[in-house]
């Protein structure tokens, strides 16, 4: 399950608007947790499930890594946007163990004094950034 965070803006049209958060079963109907809720500007700090919805609402949730796809066009979000950099971290198992490998190498040279720390640090990030962990 590849997570995404998205802001979207309620529409003036929206069969949301005037509907609390739970009376929308929005979760269920979107496949997607609202995690904050903005008006005009400040947070909305009710509990999430009794704000009432309202045009221009602009919310912050968690979704799947299709909501894009399945309601960029639905009539009720004027407006929908993936937070740049919400994707979750990659899962590469090669990348893991070189990443892994070159820290245990970090200490160890640096433990054998073979060389300062920060020098071995310096090395581990130089490694990290070539092989791309």
């Amino acid at each position: 399950h590849k997570r995404r965070l998205v802001e979207l803006v309620v529409s003036p049209s929206s069969s949301l608007v005037g509907m609390t958060v739970k009376e929308s079963r929005f979760r269920t109907r979107f496949n997607a947790a609202i995690i904050a809720v903005h008006r005009q500007g400040e947070h909305v700090k009710e509990k999430m499930g009794n704000i009432v919805l309202r045009s221009g609402d602009v919310l912050l949730i968690e979704t799947g890594e299709h909501f894009m796809c399945e309601f960029q066009k639905d009539p009720n979000f004027a407006l929908v946007c993936e937070v740049s950099g919400s994707q979750p971290p990659r899962e590469d198992k090669l990348h893991m163990f070189i990443a892994a490998a070159l820290v245990l190498a970090m200490i160890g040279v640096a433990t054998a004094r073979v060389m300062p720390l920060l020098t071995a640090a310096l090395l581990c990030v130089f490694g990290m950034l070539v092989t791309q962990c």
